[in-house]
């Protein structure tokens, strides 16, 4: 009898254990990025959502070294959404189209003070492509 209380407790001690790291590693999974690209629209002289277009995240710890990160493609309404984005000492870039970079700054979203905290996001200004 003294050894299946040994084992239960122990077990209970293990699941708390887990239960624990579990809940720590959830606390911060990373800063969400919502962004829309914009052209020129030569005919009136407009900027209009760029749909389908290429966005790629890079990260560059120094300034020869870049890390793609994410990638992604904008929707109808030339949105993108960027997820669970690391923030770091170096400096981001945004791509759009494999072809112009455009410099951002990830900062850290506290989400203790939002319970719904997926749906929290760093807006990124309109990139004018």
């Amino acid at each position: 009898m003294d050894q299946k209380l040994k084992y239960i407790r122990y077990s209970l001690i293990g699941v708390i254990f887990l239960l624990t790291i579990n809940c720590v590693s959830a606390q911060y999974s990373g800063t969400n990025l919502r962004g829309q690209i914009q052209f020129l629209n030569q005919t009136n002289n407009r900027h209009l959502p760029l749909s389908n277009a290429t966005v790629d995240l890079y990260y560059s710890p120094s300034p020869d070294q870049f890390i793609l990160v994410k990638e992604t493609i904008t929707n109808a309404n030339g949105f993108y959404f960027l997820y669970a984005i690391q923030p770091g000492n170096g400096k981001f870039y945004i791509q759009v189209n494999k072809a112009k970079n455009y410099q951002l700054t990830v900062i850290t979203i506290s989400y203790n003070s939002n319970k719904y905290n997926y749906n929290q996001f760093q807006d990124v200004p309109i990139i004018n492509y």
